[in-house]
């Protein structure tokens, strides 16, 4: 069995949340090494969601991480630590349910930068202005760019005192779609914890 396996860093490449339940689901009863192999692929899945943008991801984790403390609830201390990592993903989720890169790209000068970018790749913030033939300051450009980056639609990567603008890679799209949902199922509050805590290994 997979969760016997005492190379607990290879299950997170091989397995995806829908596995792992699986797995779980099937197990007869926990041993040590079974919850610390769960334990540790649930803390580098939730640390890894932190920097992704990517909210159909983190509903299926949370899913998961809800239904083995349901169905196959372990014992203290990792039932709690499993309660920490639905609070951060819970956290996560409502950070992207906050987000509208809809009605950002519509605005007057975002849609000309997002066009832009794509066609030519990444440019550097400062050359914006002209490439793009915008009739704004620098200042107000660093506004866009920053409401922008907040809201999943550009990228920016910042090189010494240079910062380099590009459209973002994850599935922004997927964000924008998941919206009404995703702000309809925020019907819990979100407590905030920090990641060092939550990957320390149980006493």
């Amino acid at each position: 069995m997979k969760l016997d396996s005492a190379r607990p860093e290879r299950l997170v490449g091989e397995l995806d949340a829908e596995g792992l339940l699986s797995a779980v689901l099937e197990l007869d009863e926990w041993s040590e090494r079974r919850l610390g192999a769960v334990d540790y692929v649930l803390g580098h899945w939730t640390a890894q969601m932190a920097a992704r943008r990517d909210a159909r991801s983190v509903a299926e984790l949370q899913s998961a991480i809800g239904q083995i403390l349901e169905q196959r609830p372990p014992p203290e201390p990792y039932k709690h630590r499993w309660h920490a990592f639905d609070d951060a993903l819970e956290a996560r989720r409502l950070t992207l349910a906050a987000r509208d890169p809809e009605r950002i790209a519509e605005m007057k000068h975002a849609r000309p930068i997002l066009e832009h970018l794509r066609q030519e790749g990444p440019t550097r913030q400062g050359d914006l202005i002209r490439q793009v033939g915008l009739d704004i300051s620098v200042s107000r450009l660093s506004q866009i760019v920053s409401l922008m980056e907040a809201h999943g639609l550009v990228e920016v990567e910042r090189r010494g005192r240079e910062s380099f603008v590009r459209a973002a890679t994850t599935e922004v799209a997927d964000v924008g779609a998941q919206r009404p949902a995703l702000l309809a199922a925020a019907e819990r509050p979100a407590r905030e914890q920090t990641y060092r805590s939550f990957l320390k290994q149980p006493a």
